[in-house]
């Protein structure tokens, strides 16, 4: 399915190739202005020096038109480490203070490709669980190419492996 991700920047369009993200998630992904121009601002940096970057994507659920829409008010960038279990803990940590405002998580691939690797799994997989929901994860090429990937579904199957993923809360001393 081809959805396009409404941006008002116009130096700068995400087009969706792919949406897999379920055929009951009818929720289309919108970027603001303020938004669009900071992820365009990263992707351009981030292309210069070829590192995969990460953010989570800060918004509200609410209805366009008469579509259901998630729309993208702000990001808490991750910085691009070579790392990428630190990145995940950094993420997890993040989650921690924003959960609440957090509507998809965005993994920019300078190489062009779209294909999830494992760190965009690893980290999917940690969000998701992390705030106990599904949300939108992004996965953006530097000519603007973005795939939207959704466990929506896994989380409505009856034997939803993120479900039955106990919460284990880390002490400070367990660290």
């Amino acid at each position: 399915m081809i959805r396009k991700i409404d941006m008002t920047d116009r130096k700068f369009r995400l087009r969706v190739i792919q949406d897999i993200s379920s055929l009951e998630d009818k929720t289309i992904l919108h970027l603001d202005e303020v938004a669009a121009q900071r992820i365009s601002e990263r992707i351009k940096l981030w292309s210069a020096f070829n590192l995969e970057w990460t953010c989570l994507l800060i918004g509200k659920v609410t209805v366009v038109g008469k579509e259901p829409a998630i729309v993208v008010e702000d990001i808490i960038e991750i910085p691009p480490l070579p790392d990428n279990d630190l990145v995940a803990k950094i993420v997890v940590e993040a989650l921690k203070m924003f959960s609440e405002r957090v509507v998809g998580v965005l993994r920019f691939h300078p190489d062009g490709n779209l294909y999830p690797n494992f760190a965009d799994l690893l980290i999917f997989l940690v969000s998701d669980l992390r705030l106990e929901r599904p949300h939108k994860h992004v996965i953006v090429s530097p000519s603007g190419e973005s795939l939207v990937l959704s466990f929506s579904r896994c989380w409505n199957c009856e034997n939803s492996f993120f479900k039955a993923f106990p919460r284990v809360e880390v002490r400070e001393d367990d660290r």
